[in-house]
């Protein structure tokens, strides 16, 4: 399995907003289906900037397209002073305005 990797903000209760991600599977899981962290058992654990890394083994829920069962294996790190950096420089789209 190929590695993944997902930077993701987190207020430390319940929202947690994906800020940019690597991968086959998680392209997969946030650009087709709109998987949240949650969604994906992708919780951060503590308020922050937090990293993930790792693999994702995905099994079909039911047999409805985008319903998925999301078995992470990884862990999550606080970002390198590189990875600060190109945080900063993220562009941030607020998809509700989008929509409108």
């Amino acid at each position: 399995m190929a590695e993944e990797k997902l930077i993701v903000a987190s207020d430390g209760e319940e929202r947690h907003m994906i800020l940019q991600f690597e991968g086959d599977i998680l392209t997969l899981l946030v650009d087709e289906f709109r998987y949240s962290p949650e969604e994906m058992e992708l919780e951060p654990p503590n308020y922050g900037f937090w990293i993930w890394e790792g693999t994702l083994r995905v099994t079909p829920a039911s047999v409805e397209e985008g319903d998925y069962n999301v078995f992470p294996l990884g862990s999550w790190r606080v970002p390198t002073s590189k990875e600060w950096e190109a945080i900063s420089d993220l562009e941030l789209v607020d998809d509700d305005a989008a929509d409108d």
